[in-house]
């Protein structure tokens, strides 16, 4: 789910990235943006906080913004999408680190947003029109207003699923939660995947090929994404286009 913390004028074409090493995920995010005032993203995350030590490590990225123009090369340009460009006052607030160009910071559960700084909390009507992510993490990035095509965000999480690759797109862009959305999406996930349950042609997953000149250049996106891709396993990709049912996104791992 993508959460702004303000209403926005235009967000599009976004692209998330998803990989599992272990009991992590990774997620890379980025999106061409258009605000009239400094705003927070906010995406919940299925994150477990039972196996010790931090859940959510922020990886920096900035020095790597065409990440995701180098995931579509790899695919044959036979579809595209339409790529335009309550407070506590003595609580501790919570961590926030610089991550490139921007300020991030980890909330373990939707209580504890009364302890982040007051510049990225999400309010309470936004929390109680989502139940059912009571039992969610959430990371938030602070991104600065004005229209621009961000850096890419990046992070791992410690997944309470190994077995399902998740994406956070659900949308929440003007404080309310809509049945459907319009959609400007491509998922890219890496693993060895099952066939996504209830996918027709349109929206089916496209692989990438195993041929040399891809394998060559997934080699050199190991070390630039750090080691967020891998060039040990295929890449697929969705396309998610139009108005579509407003909801997150999970992909069945072998």
């Amino acid at each position: 789910m993508c959460i702004f913390t303000d209403e926005i004028q235009h967000v599009s074409s976004t692209r998330i990235f998803a990989r599992m090493e272990g009991y992590k995920q990774a997620l890379i995010y980025d999106m061409y943006l258009s605000t009239g005032d400094d705003t927070a993203m906010v995406l919940p995350i299925p994150v477990s906080l039972e196996k010790g030590g931090s859940p959510v490590e922020f990886v920096d990225l900035s020095g790597y913004a065409e990440v995701f123009d180098d995931l579509h090369d790899l695919f044959p340009q036979i579809l595209d999408l339409s790529l335009g460009l309550s407070e506590d006052g003595d609580a501790e607030f919570l961590e926030v680190e610089q991550v490139g160009e921007f300020e991030a910071s980890f909330v373990s559960n939707p209580s504890e947003f009364s302890r982040l700084d007051p510049r990225f909390r999400l309010s309470n009507l936004v929390l109680e029109k989502l139940p059912s992510y009571t039992d969610y993490g959430f990371v938030v990035f602070k991104l600065r207003k004005g229209a621009s095509k961000i850096h890419p965000m990046a992070f791992w999480f410690k997944t309470r699923d190994v077995s399902k690759l998740f994406y956070p797109t659900v949308h929440v862009h003007d404080g309310s939660v809509h049945i459907t959305e319009e959609f400007d999406h491509a998922l890219y996930a890496q693993g060895s995947l099952l066939e996504h349950p209830g996918l027709g042609r349109t929206y089916g997953l496209v692989d990438s090929t195993n041929g040399l000149e891809n394998r060559e250049k997934l080699q050199k996106m190991v070390s630039k994404s750090k080691c967020i891709v891998s060039d040990d396993s295929e890449i697929y990709r969705q396309l998610l286009v139009g108005e579509l049912p407003n909801k997150d996104t999970w992909f069945n791992l072998k």
